[in-house]
């Protein structure tokens, strides 16, 4: 018996209907892997601002209302502005040595957009609380940051109302609330951070010799 094999137009047939379905699972594969692709700059961009967040709200809620004498004058060591923020804090040990830090959080100028910068010292004599020099530590919270917000909450003396403020120089008193704002490169905007200043109501008159509140 004779066996009968493809004509030319069935192979030809076969050969277009397989080409579409090799064009289907390669247009497949690209949506896929541009899926992950993206998935994967989503979760990188939450996860950097988790930690990112985290630690400002950490750092922040640390801010402790040290004192010192400035002319004979006891002078609270916060100084707040729409785009830094000086205060006193404890720092995280892998940063430097232990106990109460100046530390200072700054936008600044970066190669293509603005940087979230920290530094710290630990306090010294110098009656200027907020004098940091290239040597002290520092590091880069944040890059392609395109804007930085800062906002006080609290009253600046005992017979004020408290309302938000754009800047904070209270000799008296810290503010209650630390609201921060930052915005990236692309556009899209972080969800506001509110911090209560939990030690905002204690004291302390630091001791320079010492190295402590009495």
């Amino acid at each position: 018996m004779k066996q009968r094999g493809f004509t030319l137009l069935e192979m030809l047939i076969g050969l277009t209907l397989l080409g579409f379905i090799l064009l289907l699972l390669y247009n497949g594969l690209r949506l896929g892997t541009r899926s992950w692709d993206v998935g994967e700059r989503l979760v990188e961009g939450t996860s950097r601002q988790a930690v990112v967040m985290g630690f400002l709200r950490r750092q922040l809620a640390q801010a402790y209302p040290l004192r010192w004498q400035r002319e004979g004058v006891d002078v609270m060591v916060f100084s707040g502005e729409p785009k830094s923020l000086r205060f006193a804090a404890q720092v995280p040990a892998h940063l430097g040595t232990g106990g109460i830090h100046i530390v200072e959080l700054e936008a600044l100028p970066g190669n293509e957009a603005e940087e979230l910068r920290m530094r710290w010292r630990l306090p010294t004599r110098d009656a200027n609380a907020f004098a940091f020099s290239d040597e002290d530590d520092q590091a880069t919270l944040l890059r392609a940051m395109d804007g930085l917000e800062l906002a006080y909450f609290g009253a600046p003396r005992r017979d004020d109302e408290a309302a938000w403020h754009e800047s904070w120089h209270s000799e008296e008193r810290l503010p209650r609330l630390v609201r921060l704002r930052l915005a990236q490169k692309d556009g899209k905007r972080w969800p506001d951070l509110v911090v209560d200043l939990s030690l905002a109501t204690l004291d302390c008159n630091w001791h320079p010799v010492y190295k402590r509140c009495l």
